[in-house]
């Protein structure tokens, strides 16, 4: 990697950390066409578990996911989460607490109670109905990322099993 392109990497980073975290992710999406590929999908990595709202710019991550190769999605993981990357079967059970309008979404879980308590969590709640989605992944078409405790799986292809209704709680 040049220090040209390096430096626009720092810069990038330097740009994404410095926004809220409502907008983090919509700014590093925004570098797309500014860095190297390899850059980018690193930018996406580091921002990933400091961002606070991924729906702005989930059709664009959709999109850069399902067409980026295992050597970039390598890219946006840390040695720890490349290390889970490797534990994970071929094919493999998720889950994801979501609400309808987002029950595709790009992070599942492979823990039900984990994702069961997503709906629940503090800037997710809504006056809906809280939702536990079940897929099916598939290894080569994921991210781990570690966000604190939790383990996500990302994947821009996760073939549905199906939905269930999550009892309603008061916030």
């Amino acid at each position: 990697m040049s220090s040209e392109f390096q430096t626009q990497l720092t810069l990038a980073v330097d740009a994404c950390t410095r926004a809220e975290p409502e907008v983090r992710l919509a700014r590093a999406v925004a570098f797309r066409l500014q860095l190297e590929e390899h850059d980018y999908y690193q930018l996406l990595g580091k921002m990933w578990t400091k961002a606070a709202q991924l729906w702005p710019v989930v059709h664009d991550l959709r999109q850069d996911l399902a067409m980026a190769g295992m050597e970039v999605k390598f890219s946006m993981m840390s040695t720890d989460e490349a290390t889970l990357w490797e534990l994970l079967p071929e094919t493999f059970d998720v889950y994801r607490g979501c609400y309808w309008e987002n029950k595709d979404g790009l992070a599942w879980s492979r823990e039900p109670e984990v994702a069961a308590e997503f709906p629940f969590m503090e800037g997710n709640w809504r006056e809906a109905s809280p939702l536990l989605a079940h897929g099916v992944a598939q290894k080569r078409d994921c991210i781990v990322k570690l966000c604190g405790n939790r383990v996500d799986i990302l994947s821009a292809e996760v073939g549905a099993r199906g939905v269930e209704q999550l009892a309603p709680r008061t916030h």
